[in-house]
């Protein structure tokens, strides 16, 4: 049995717990623009990436752009998370976008011609412009 002394110091070390690890709402601010700035490094990394390929597309490129949606499916959630720090500041865009980039569909490129794979990979780019403008216009807005 847990005397009432006891119940009080575990209470207390929860609250003290829970206090020290909130954000402020300024480093709540600092996360949400870092979160908008990972999403607008991640558009400029896939259009250089795109860009230093040649008409010979790699089988790499699969597991390249794999690796690209998965980060782009990290983001949504922490920019929703952090929110409501800016408020009347609409994230929707710029999370639809990097859900679109997630949810590419990279499988076509080994079965497809240089062409048709060249017009995947530049679709590609373009939905990582998109997640880059989006980020770029709700940063903005925080502003």
């Amino acid at each position: 049995m847990i005397s009432t002394a006891s119940r009080s110091f575990v209470l207390l070390c929860v609250l003290i717990a829970n206090t020290s690890c909130a954000a402020t709402p300024d480093e709540q601010r600092q996360m949400l623009r870092g979160a908008l700035g990972s999403a607008q490094r991640l558009s400029t990394e896939i259009a250089h990436w795109r860009g230093g390929l040649s008409g010979d597309i790699p089988a790499s490129a699969v597991e390249t752009i794999e690796t690209y949606k998965d980060r782009a499916s990290a983001l949504p959630q922490q920019i929703e998370d952090l929110r409501d720090v800016v408020a009347g500041v609409d994230v929707t865009d710029v999370n639809q976008a990097l859900l679109q980039l997630a949810e590419f569909d990279a499988s076509p490129l080994h079965e497809a011609s240089p062409s048709a794979r060249a017009s995947l990979l530049d679709q590609f780019r373009r939905l990582s412009e998109s997640v880059g403008s989006a980020a770029a216009r709700v940063e903005r807005r925080m502003t």
